[in-house]
């Protein structure tokens, strides 16, 4: 019998024990196993291992596995963490764990071990700089330094328009197939051609050397997401779409001719959304989405060029200790977010928004993380139905280099569902455009 807990604390304390061999095995992507072989000086009739896995998170309790066995003096056992039931990890994460054994009133506790979460179906290579490290198994070296060097261009770019560098070197799978990717990923979405982790600062993508255009765009793109997601990182709140995806399309470089004619058409007829009305979900449909990347790109070009990077940074610094976007904004530049659609309005020549005029707000639900107190003011509103076109092309397993222009790799926050809490999924294909769907 497995029986799976979350660990508040022990009972009482425990003794090391030495005589101890830990050891785990991998069922990819299905399981992982963890064994203990030991020496106890009494009968040992319970038995768990207490594991967490390492990344940004709410807590820092540990999960526990409990085993039931037969009693012994010189226990053999193992417990089955089944990935399917938690919704998978992703590979390269990191797993600290360590097992808790008692019996005859006394209690034990082995030394900590850690152990990578690997796919041991390839032969990985590695290539590293200071803020990042390409892994992959298929293509030349130049290939590698290729992305490499695009991931460094990213982040140092990134730097120059926030502020903002990796706290970490962060980790790219590259695998040769977006096939080959997804089957890495339980439950994963057909058209899915890449996942980024924020929280674990690790990016997994299907990129080969046939589609090298598409994946240096990419790449720029999810390594901005990773590093901006760890630097705002905070219990209970996210960025807001708009300024997520916007510093993600704005550090990728100029923008692309379709995102400028999405936005040009829209503020010709005075169609644009408001702040409020995308800060959390972008449109379903492709015209929708295309103007919602168009325009937050919009946005964030115009705090950056107007007030600086210094600004941006604090302003990054601030949602992160404040929680709140107009918060933030008001500490930083003295407006909230209907004040920053006023200026941005009045930038790009549209006249100021009558009550009436534009998309009208879309509220959008919100759900606390487990075990945070629960206040009235914490609930909004169910959203108010908004017709959306839905998009008719045929989803893909991985884009072109051909077919997707720059400027093409968003990632779609109309919202979905998945197994791996805090990834950012990529690849679904609207008309030959690249977009990302985020995982609620």
């Amino acid at each position: 019998m497995l029986v799976l807990a979350v660990v508040v604390g022990p009972t009482h304390a425990q003794e090391p024990l030495l005589d101890a061999h830990l050891s785990t095995t991998t069922d990819f992507p299905n399981g992982l196993t963890f064994h203990l072989r030991a020496g106890t000086p009494v009968v040992i009739d319970r038995a768990e291992v207490r594991y967490q896995v390492d990344q940004l998170s709410c807590g820092t309790g540990m999960a526990s596995g409990l085993v039931t066995f037969a009693p012994s003096a010189n226990p053999s056992l193992e417990w089955e963490w089944d990935l399917r039931d938690a919704g998978g990890l992703p590979v390269g994460a990191k797993i600290t764990y360590h097992w808790v054994l008692s019996g005859e009133g006394s209690s034990f506790e082995t030394p900590s071990e850690s152990v990578v979460y690997e796919d041991p179906r390839f032969d990985w290579r590695t290539i590293a700089s200071d803020h990042t490290q390409i892994q992959w198994y298929a293509g030349s070296d130049a290939f590698a330094r290729d992305l490499l060097q695009t991931a460094d261009g990213g982040i140092n770019q990134l730097e120059r328009s926030t502020g903002v560098v990796p706290d970490d070197i962060v980790t790219v799978r590259i695998y040769a197939t977006a096939e080959a990717m997804r089957e890495t990923v339980l439950f994963s979405p057909e058209w899915a051609g890449g996942i980024a982790f924020p929280r674990h600062n690790l990016v997994a993508m299907g990129i080969g050397e046939n589609n090298l255009s598409w994946g240096r765009d990419a790449m720029v793109h999810e390594m901005t997401h990773v590093v901006i997601g760890q630097a705002t990182f905070r219990c209970g709140s996210s960025l807001p779409a708009w300024l997520d995806e916007g510093l993600a399309v704005y550090n990728e470089g100029d923008a692309d001719s379709v995102f400028n004619n999405a936005l040009n058409n829209a503020v010709t007829e005075d169609r644009v959304f408001t702040a409020r009305g995308f800060a959390g979900s972008f449109p379903t449909s492709e015209d929708g989405a295309l103007l919602a990347y168009a325009q937050s790109r919009s946005l964030v070009a115009h705090l950056i060029d107007t007030y600086g990077a210094t600004r941006m940074n604090e302003l990054l610094n601030a949602f992160q200790q404040l929680g709140t976007i107009d918060r933030a904004l008001d500490n930083v530049y003295g407006f909230d977010s209907d004040g920053l659609e006023s200026a941005w309005r009045a930038d790009i020549g549209l006249p100021a928004r009558t009550e009436s005029g534009g998309v009208e707000r879309e509220l959008i639900p919100t759900i606390p993380p487990f075990g945070l107190p629960l206040n009235a003011s914490d609930i909004t509103p169910p959203p108010k139905p908004v017709p959306t076109a839905r998009p008719t092309a045929t989803p893909t397993s991985e884009p072109t280099a051909t077919a997707t222009p720059r400027g093409g790799s968003g990632c779609n926050r109309s919202g979905a569902s998945a197994g791996l809490d805090g990834g950012i999924v990529l690849g679904i294909m609207f008309g030959g455009l690249a977009f990302r769907r985020r995982i609620r």
